[in-house]
């Protein structure tokens, strides 16, 4: 019987990473040294973007009411994730015919879509 796949702590296993918060996991370089696996930098951009879009989705929410999941439907009479859609394919159409505007960030306010997209296919709004 092969022993290194029956001990706890072969080449294969790091027991050490099994109740660390996944951040904080660590992985062995292939220098065998102990390295995060999440890049700090990466992770200090990720969340300073992260908490850029939720503000500027918030500050849009208030500034232009619920309209993205309470459509008056004057006009458009689809229902909220026809709606997102639209607007996702006006973006997308914007990017590939590369109109912007100075104050426009076209893959920005894509996020914020996708989000608004990702929240009502899961049923939350």
């Amino acid at each position: 019987m092969d022993t290194e796949k029956n001990t706890k702590y072969n080449k294969h296993y790091l027991d050490v990473d099994r109740n660390m918060p996944y951040n904080e996991k660590r992985i062995l370089s292939p220098s065998n040294e102990m390295k995060p696996i999440v890049n700090p930098k990466f992770k200090l951009e990720l969340e300073s973007l992260l908490e850029e879009l939720k503000t500027t989705l918030f500050d849009k929410n208030r500034k232009y009411g619920n309209s993205a999941f309470e459509n008056i439907g004057i006009f458009h009479k689809g229902d909220r994730l026809v709606s997102i859609n639209a607007r996702i394919d006006d973006k997308l159409a914007r990017k590939m015919q590369d109109v912007e505007d100075e104050d426009e960030d076209i893959d920005f306010d894509l996020l914020g879509y996708l989000i608004f997209r990702i929240l009502i296919n899961r049923g939350k709004l």
